[in-house]
C-alpha cells in the first residue's frame, strides 16, 4: 500500500483507532477485540485500516486521488509519526 505524499490532504492523531472504523466492511479481517485489517466502506468513503486493539492510538490520513479516501493506522506514538511525516513532506497538508 502506498500513496504519493502530495495526495495527503491532512493527518490527524486519533485516540482510539478501532472506534474510528466504518461500520460497513468490505474485504477486511476483523476479529472483535483484537485486530482489524483491510478495506472498509461507509457512506461513499473508502478506508484502508490496520489497527491492533491492544494499541489504540493511531493516525487518520486523508487522501485525494488515491484508491482509498483515508487510511486509519494504529501506532504506539502517532505524534512522533505525524511530526516525521510533516518533516519529510512538502508541507502541503496540516
Amino acid at each position: 500500500m502506498d500513496a504519493y505524499v502530495t495526495s495527503i490532504t491532512s493527518v490527524e492523531v486519533i485516540e482510539d483507532a478501532s472506534v474510528e472504523l466504518p461500520n460497513i466492511k468490505a474485504h477486511a479481517l476483523a476479529k472483535s477485540g483484537h485486530l482489524a485489517v483491510g478495506a472498509f466502506e461507509s457512506q461513499g468513503v473508502k478506508t484502508f485500516a490496520v489497527v491492533h486493539h491492544d494499541q489504540p492510538k493511531g493516525l487518520r490520513i486523508h487522501l485525494v486521488g488515491e484508491e482509498f479516501d483515508q487510511w486509519i493506522v494504529g501506532c504506539g506514538d502517532p505524534e512522533s509519526v505525524l511530526m516525521s511525516l510533516k518533516r519529510d513532506s512538502t508541507g502541503s497538508y496540516q
